[in-house]
């Protein structure tokens, strides 16, 4: 597991870099990480209430930009659970459910998965996407899905 510390992490993953979180995840706790670079993140979880962006608290900061990150799990954990989080350029592999409010995937490539927006998680956008064999549920409120390329 990955501790943000006060005030908050920044993390550059470089290109070809692989972080193998395994059963672990970030807490971010109330505080600020960001995470870009041209490396990737898998995970592989078998508990469905571990979250790979673990937040708490008032105010908690997620950014995460320009990697891949891979969900090797069989269980159908979520993304994250902070609210207003921000993910752009990302190449997601792997089923993501999406369980936060607010949540903005900008210009993300989605590959050989399911997306699956929970019922609660309201106002998500997933704008300048590109989708390669992907199918889409969505349980939650004002979702915005737009300028996405599918095929």
């Amino acid at each position: 597991d990955v501790s943000v510390p006060s005030p908050g992490l920044f993390i550059e993953i470089d290109p070809g870099a692989y972080l193998n979180m395994g059963s672990g995840y970030f807490n971010v706790s109330d505080r600020s990480l960001e995470i870009k670079g041209n490396g990737r993140i898998s995970y592989n979880y078998s508990d469905v209430n571990t979250i790979l962006f673990n937040g708490s608290g008032v105010t908690p900061k997620l950014t995460v930009g320009e990697v891949t990150i891979i969900n090797n799990s069989p269980a159908a954990s979520c993304i994250t659970d902070i609210n207003y989080a921000r993910f752009y350029n990302v190449v997601f592999e792997g089923n993501v459910n999406i369980c936060s409010d607010a949540n903005v995937y900008e210009g993300c490539i989605w590959r050989f998965l399911n997306i699956n927006i929970k019922s609660g998680a309201d106002n998500t956008i997933l704008d300048g996407s590109v989708f390669e064999t992907v199918s889409v549920s969505d349980s939650g409120i004002n979702t915005v899905i737009s300028d996405t390329v599918v095929y």
